[in-house]
Formats: C-alpha cells, structure tokens, sequence
C-alpha cells in the first residue's frame, strides 16, 4: 500500500499579518493533495499541525474540508493527530479536525485503526508535563500493534536528536517495535533508519519561520511517499512555495547585486530578510532597500547588523530557558518542572487559554493523586 505522510500545514497561518501569505498554506495544502493523487496513494497520514491554531478561521476550515474532499473522492482513507497548533490543553477538549466527515481522528479515547491490514497507532501531541502518559500511551500500542504485520506510528512532539531546545522526548525512548514512525512538530525533512524503524519527519509544507529559509533552500518542502512492502521513504517537493531570500548587505553594489537576483526570482514575489553590516552606511543602505528593493518583494524586512567595537567585551553565554526553570524548580518532581516550563511557553507566545487550560488540567491531576 502506498501512503503519503504529511505534517505541520498550518493552515490559516497569517505571516507578517499578510493576506497573501495565509493563502499560500493554502496552495501548498492543495498543490500537496493534488500531487498525493496523481502519485495514486491509498492512504494519507497527517502528523498534527493541520491548522495554525486550535479556533481556526473559517476559510482554513473551509480549505481543509475541500482538500480533504478530494482525498476521500478518490478513495483515499485520511488518518490525522491533533498537534499542539491545532488543540487546546483542556479536559474535554476537542480538535477542530472532528467536524470533518470519513477522517479517522486518533485521540487518546481513540488511539488506533487498521488500513488493509496495516496497524496505525497515534497519540496526539502532548507537552512535557504529560510525559509520562506519552510514555505510558506508545507503551501500550506498541504492546497492540505487536500482533501485526505492518505496523506504524504518528507522534507530533520533539525528539532530542532533531530539537536540542524544547523536545519532550529522547531519541531513546522511540518505540521501536514499528516499522515506520510517521512523526510531526520538526519542521526539517529528516528521514532515519533506526535499529531497522523508519524514523520521519515530513517537514511543514511552508516557510512558517523566516529562519527556516536556509533549510528550504537545501532541502525543499513537501511530503513523504511510503510503500508499506519497504517503508521507504521518498521525497516529493512543492513546486509553487514562495522563495524567501536571506543575505547581508555592506555597500550600495551589495544592493545592486540584491535586485538583480531579486528579478531572477520568477513571478511570486519573495520574502526578503536583509542585514545592512555596515555602521557608518547603514542610513543609505537602508533607505534604498527600502525605496528600492521593497517593492520587488512581498515583504521587506531589514535589521542592523552587529558590529566589531575596539573594546573587548565579555561574550553573553546562551541560556537555556528550559535549564534555567529547571534549577529554579530545585527541589520539585519532574511533572511539576516541566509543567512550569509548559506554561512559560504558552504564556511566552501569548497563548493566555492555553495557559489556564495546562493550570486546570494540571490541578485536576494534583487533585486526583495522578501525579504522585
């Protein structure tokens, strides 16, 4: 059976608040389906991420059922996880995934299907403070799986290996008792062999970040195309994501040289992130990009570079925000570390419901004795 393995779509992302952004998730999601149909796949994995956020807009509701539409038309089964973009961390709680009609949504209440005799098991993302249930969870589908053929498995989290900074799992503790691992959250292309497991990651099918332009450049977007005899995974690249453009200016002929590549871009304009380095210019340089160089792109963005002074100064060591809330926890279990470190990141990215959710789910467990 030949299935495609998707993630991190987000659609309904608006980027730099510009219209035409938001719409290009959109064209990659549908340029995605297409593609997975003219390959002729049976089967559609997505490893959470669909939406940018859990109270999606109404169009990226919209273009998720057309896209999905399509799939199941042409007898294509779809099988999804909720990412940690797509659910809010409340008891009760449902994705925006459960309005749509013939997609299987794994859940924790609902954790497994079978496709023509292929086991497909799936948590749901999880955040660090629930880590022993994610464990607990993997444990006991790897016990059911245990009895079939094929086996595979969708997560949305972090693995050390391929996120030093935020993970919720060590490369370690992947089960390794399935064939294929259909992993979300990372948004590099990254395909492993492991101990005879497929260990993937799809990538998002859009720049979400302008720092992983680098990575576009090098490696592409899009999905992956699986044949269960093998587990094989094969890459299939969009063609119509938006160029972004990341570079460094220090002189008016560096600007020069900017528009002329710039023009040879094709017809979507790009997004571009420009470093002036140089102090003593950096007026004129930044207001001919600006005059000259913004309105070839769909968005401009320009910042100051840093700069060599005479006197030496001390380096700043990097922090580890993580580390840091960890040593201040001294003294408390690991579940209530890392629901502290959880709620630092919602609050750090504005998520205020996201918050409160994680403080009332984590106070009903407190309460329980589910955490002693």
């Amino acid at each position: 059976m030949l299935f495609a393995h998707i993630a991190d779509t987000h659609l309904g992302y608006r980027q730099f608040n510009l219209e035409e952004r938001e719409l290009d998730f959109y064209r990659a999601w549908h340029e995605a389906v297409e593609l997975m149909i003219t390959e002729g796949v049976e089967l559609v994995v997505h490893s959470g991420d669909l939406f940018d956020e859990p109270r999606p807009p109404i169009r990226a509701l919209v273009e998720a059922k057309k896209g999905i539409k399509r799939l199941l038309e042409k007898g294509v089964r779809v099988v999804m996880i909720p990412g940690n973009h797509d659910m809010i961390m409340r008891r009760g709680s449902m994705a925006p995934h459960a309005i749509f009609d013939g997609v299987s949504v794994l859940t924790m209440e609902n954790p497994s299907v079978v496709v023509d005799d292929v086991f497909i098991g799936g948590v749901p993302y999880l955040p660090r403070s629930y880590r022993a249930v994610l464990l607990e969870n993997m444990a006991g589908l790897e016990k059911e799986a245990a009895q079939y053929k094929r086996r595979l498995l969708m997560l949305h989290q972090g693995v050390d290996r391929y996120l030093p900074f935020g993970h919720e799992l060590s490369a370690g503790e992947l089960p390794m008792g399935f064939d294929y691992l259909a992993l979300g959250h990372v948004h590099s292309r990254i395909e492993e062999d492991v101990k005879g497991t497929r260990v993937c990651y799809p990538g998002s099918t859009e720049i979400w970040r302008i720092e992983e332009a680098g990575d576009w450049e090098r490696e592409g977007k899009g999905f992956l195309l699986v044949d269960t005899d093998d587990m094989e995974p094969r890459r299939m690249s969009l063609g119509g994501v938006r160029p972004f453009v990341r570079t460094e200016v220090a002189s008016e002929e560096d600007v020069d040289a900017l528009k002329k590549a710039l023009e040879g871009l094709g017809h979507k304009r790009p997004v571009a992130s420009v470093t002036i380095q140089s102090e003593k210019g950096f007026s004129v340089l930044y207001d001919r990009l600006k005059r000259e160089v913004s309105g070839m792109t769909l968005h401009l963005a320009v910042k100051r570079g840093l700069f060599k002074v005479e006197e030496a100064r001390p380096r700043t060591p990097v922090l580890d925000i993580r580390e840091l809330i960890y040593d201040a926890a001294e003294g408390l279990d690991e579940a209530e570390k890392a629901f502290a470190y959880d709620l630092f990141r919602s609050l750090s990215r504005g998520d205020g419901d996201g918050a409160v959710s994680l403080a009332e789910d984590f106070y009903g467990r407190w309460k329980e004795g589910a955490l002693r």
